[in-house]
């Protein structure tokens, strides 16, 4: 089906006091499949054949539907990726009709962002950018074809940042070719640009059924042909266990003012992770828990939380799990 002919959700009978937030988030379909649509990692062309776009019309009429049928201000427009020419229109739609909301998207660093459309989302209530920036190896982004400058990322996150939109990025480990070097051209990159980036997702990489890698396993550096004549990947240079090492480092330098322990190796994320004394644990049985994200956020301000995160709560211990990305992950 297409975008344009999907009615706006419809969220009756479902509970939404008990929504992981500090304030309720609503997610709105935007688009289907990548306008990028390249990354030689990714398989979305398997599923989605074209590049399908609602208009910024429907979006808005959704939003404003949504906000009058339950009280939300907070939307995540949920799709793989938006092009900052179709942002800059929508904004503008928002602006012309006065719709206090906040929103937030996926969309890419493309060459051709400017100031100005940055400013336009920012005063339409964009409060949060995510991004696949990958890696910060210029070799590693070129077996991607993620089609990026890494100069051009600097200049788009310090102006994101300027006008007080934060920012996301997704990180790949262990893409075929990684090494210690380009682990630490990506360690130097977070660090060095750590105050102009608010949150960090790092995945392991998957070999992806139908991706590119999948079906081109000749161009890749690891990835084999197994005994049962399907591509595999088994990366000659690092093990897994050396790659979640390094990046848990990579995690603990940059949250270092807030983390206390670290990150579990099962779950290689920057999502922020701290063990919170001042909470009583035996306050989080049963609903209590549903509502401890804004106990979080009043007494943790430095957190920084906004809406549209989830967190977890390990019941036992009282450790908490901000997710930046909007996916609920349990400890």
């Amino acid at each position: 089906m297409h975008p344009k002919d999907l009615p706006c959700p419809d969220f009756d009978g479902l509970n939404l006091d008990y929504y992981l937030s500090p304030d309720l988030t609503l997610p709105i379909y935007p688009a289907r499949g990548c306008y990028w649509n390249k990354c030689t990692f990714c398989n979305i062309s398997q599923y989605e054949n074209a590049y399908l776009q609602k208009s910024v019309n429907n979006v808005v009429d959704d939003m404003i539907l949504l906000s009058h049928k339950y009280n939300c201000k907070h939307y995540y427009l949920s799709c793989d990726a938006l092009s900052f020419n179709y942002l800059k229109r929508l904004s503008k739609l928002i602006v012309e009709n006065k719709l206090s909301v906040s929103w937030q998207c996926e969309t890419r660093f493309d060459n051709n962002i400017t100031e100005s459309m940055i400013a336009d989302i920012a005063k339409s209530g964009c409060c949060m950018l995510r991004f696949g920036l990958e890696s910060a190896s210029p070799r590693i982004l070129e077996g991607m074809k993620k089609g990026i400058d890494l100069d051009i990322v600097k200049s788009i996150i310090k102006l994101i940042n300027k006008y007080g939109i934060k920012v996301s990025v997704y990180i790949i480990a262990d893409f075929p070719g990684e090494t210690h070097e380009s682990i630490n051209e990506t360690k130097i990159f977070l660090l060095e640009n750590k105050n102009y980036i608010n949150y960090i997702g790092v995945h392991l990489f998957e070999l992806m059924n139908n991706s590119h890698i999948y079906n081109h396993p000749d161009e890749f550096e690891g990835v084999f042909i197994n005994k049962n004549g399907k591509p595999e990947y088994i990366n000659p240079n690092l093990d897994r266990d050396t790659i979640i090492n390094m990046y848990d480092e990579i995690i603990s330098d940059l949250y270092s003012d807030i983390c206390i322990g670290s990150i579990p190796s099962s779950n290689i994320s920057s999502n922020k992770f701290i063990n919170v004394d001042l909470i009583d644990p035996s306050t989080l049985e049963k609903n209590n828990k549903f509502m401890f994200s804004k106990i979080i956020q009043e007494n943790i301000p430095e957190l920084d939380i906004i809406a549209g995160q989830n967190i977890s709560v390990h019941i036992p211990t009282g450790t908490v799990w901000i997710d930046s990305q909007g996916d609920d992950e349990q400890l």
